[in-house]
């Protein structure tokens, strides 16, 4: 009990951006979402990445969506598969709600088999896997999803846990 205790007490340490835009922006952001599936549980988060006059880049988080895994034990591919759909879903809701123009729109995932899939079209793979594909394809382009190392995926926090001093780290 001390320690869900000791960690509620740095919730409030959590300080998160409300404005999306930075003052020294240069032309419109990109929208970078990450996916990730664990046997824990799948999801999404978005960003906001800008350019900016210095020559760098700023980011800002806009949202994140994360689903518990079934109880029901499937394979990982599948969990993963389930993290690109809800990062599909992200991409929509962001795009209706934020009132920005994205000059492009990239999708990150870790696991290079969902990466192909998508990549594929949706016929020749169970209901399961082909059902997820075609919304995928519904709402985004192929040439949109690239591969991330492990290392590399934010999103690997929605799936995993972490503490709240992690958080403030990152």
């Amino acid at each position: 009990w001390n320690l869900p205790h000791s960690e509620l007490q740095k919730v409030g340490q959590v300080q998160i951006d409300r404005s999306l835009t930075p003052s020294n922006h240069i032309g419109h952001p990109t929208l970078v979402i990450f996916s990730d599936g664990s046997p824990q549980a799948y999801g999404a988060v978005a960003y906001c990445r800008w350019k900016v006059k210095n020559g760098g880049y700023k980011s800002k988080i806009i949202a994140a969506k994360s689903r518990i895994a079934p109880l029901k034990v499937i394979n990982i591919v599948r969990l993963e598969l389930c993290g690109a759909v809800v990062s599909k879903r992200l991409r929509e809701f962001v795009c209706k709600e934020v009132d920005l123009n994205f000059e492009r729109v990239i999708h990150l995932v870790d696991s290079e088999i969902v990466k192909a899939m998508i990549n594929l079209k949706s016929y020749g793979f169970n209901t399961f896997a082909a059902n997820r594909i075609g919304e995928i394809h519904q709402g985004s382009n192929s040439n949109e999803w690239f591969w991330v190392c492990s290392e590399l995926n934010i999103s690997d926090l929605i799936t995993r846990g972490c503490e709240v001093s992690q958080i403030l780290e990152d």
